[in-house]
C-alpha cells in the first residue's frame, strides 16, 4: 500500500529536476516557438501525457519503491548537460534535461513502476486498439 503522500513527492521531485534543467527546458521551449519548423516540439508533452493517461490504472497499482539508481542517472544527467554546454552538442545538452526527468522518476517510484509504464510507449494495443488499420 502506498503512502499517501507518494503523489506529492513525485510532483516534488519532478519539479525540483525540471528547475535544476531550467535553462535547458527554456531554450527547447524558446526554439519550439521561434522555429516552425521546430514546432512540433510542443506536442511531446501532450502526447507524453496521453501516454501516461492511458496506462495510469497500471502505474497506480504499482508499489512505489524508491530506487538509487535514479541518482546515478540525474548525476549523468548534469555530467552531459556541462559535456552539450562545452562542446556545443544541442542533442546532448537537451537530452540532459529528459535523462534528468527520467532518473527523478526512477528515484521516487522504484522500477516496478517503471517498468510498468513503458508498455504505454511500445504496446500498440495501449491507445489504438480501436483503430485496425494500425495492426
Amino acid at each position: 500500500m502506498q503512502p499517501a503522500f507518494a503523489p506529492i513527492c513525485i510532483i516534488a521531485v519532478l519539479v525540483m529536476s525540471t528547475v535544476a534543467m531550467f535553462p535547458v527546458w527554456h531554450n527547447l521551449f524558446s526554439i519550439a516557438t521561434q522555429d516552425e519548423e521546430a514546432s512540433h516540439i510542443l506536442l511531446v508533452p501532450v502526447v507524453f501525457g496521453w501516454l501516461l493517461w492511458c496506462s495510469r490504472s497500471v502505474i497506480l497499482t504499482s508499489p512505489v519503491t524508491h530506487r538509487m539508481w535514479g541518482l546515478a542517472v540525474i548525476l549523468c544527467a548534469l555530467v552531459l548537460q556541462e559535456v552539450g554546454l562545452h562542446y556545443s552538442a544541442q542533442v546532448l545538452w537537451h537530452g540532459s534535461a529528459v535523462l534528468s526527468l527520467i532518473g527523478a522518476l526512477w528515484l521516487v517510484v522504484g522500477s516496478r513502476a517503471l517498468r510498468n509504464a513503458w508498455p504505454a510507449f511500445g504496446d500498440r494495443r495501449c491507445c489504438c486498439s480501436r483503430f485496425r488499420f494500425l495492426d
